[in-house]
């Protein structure tokens, strides 16, 4: 497995100065910003953030010490790290990704695959060899969190991230992003379905395959097909959450 605590500073454009630590936890607090972990939920193990970032459990440990000083996190010795109460109130989410709650599901997935496929066919040209071998240990790690809906969700934003990224418009990624993110605590219900977290992952290998070949239609093909895939979920779980 491909392993070494400086891949993450390979696509993130203005940040790669900055230490990793810092990097995944900026990350981890956006996904907990978007409720993708409520409070309360256990983070995953320090084993599996660490292959998921591709980086040491040294650097996760000064991960969660970064969280656990911003009472974003608690840990307990001998215990599973979760979310605190409150944390989510305490990150300050940006103003886009605000904005993007006074749209409804639909407009937002059409938004998303739009801008996902203009980035996909671009990838597909620009994306080097390291990113397409950090796209591959993500997916072997993907492998084993098929029973893991929480762990499986933190990398599969890694993967799109990755890809975001890879398409060298970086306005578009952080569009991405931010849309990504949208009704986020309701895909990571909807990956507790049976099977989702293996279709999700059947979808990541086309994906990946279509990148791999440096095709841009079969890049654009996967990314919709994943896209609708998601979105199908996500809808008839807030439908079944709502009426609850």
């Amino acid at each position: 497995m491909l392993k070494t605590d400086n891949l993450l500073a390979g696509y993130e454009g203005g940040v790669r100065k900055r230490p990793l630590k810092t990097q995944i936890a900026e990350k981890l607090t956006s996904m907990i910003s978007a409720k993708m972990i409520a409070e309360g939920d256990n983070l995953p193990s320090e084993r599996d953030l660490a292959k998921t970032y591709s980086v040491s459990r040294e650097t996760i440990r000064g991960t969660l010490k970064i969280l656990d000083d911003q009472n974003i996190i608690e840990v307990f010795k001998g215990l599973r790290t979760k979310v605190a109460k409150g944390a989510s109130k305490r990150i300050k989410a940006g103003v886009f990704s605000n904005e993007l709650r006074q749209f409804d599901a639909i407009t937002v997935a059409e938004t998303r695959a739009v801008v996902e496929v203009a980035i996909l066919r671009s990838a597909a040209v620009n994306i080097t060899q390291e990113s397409l071998d950090q796209l591959a240990v993500l997916l072997q790690v993907q492998e084993g969190l098929t029973g893991d809906p929480v762990a499986f969700q933190i990398s599969d934003k890694e993967f799109h991230s990755l890809i975001y990224n890879s398409g060298r418009n970086r306005l578009l990624a952080k569009i991405s992003e931010d849309v990504y993110s949208y009704d986020l605590e309701f895909r990571t219900v909807a990956l507790q379905e049976e099977l989702s977290t293996v279709r999700s992952l059947r979808e990541h290998h086309q994906i990946f395959r279509a990148l791999k070949s440096h095709d841009p239609d079969a890049a654009e093909r996967a990314i919709q097909a994943h896209v609708d895939s998601i979105f199908k979920s996500t809808l008839l779980m807030q439908k079944k959450i709502n009426k609850e």
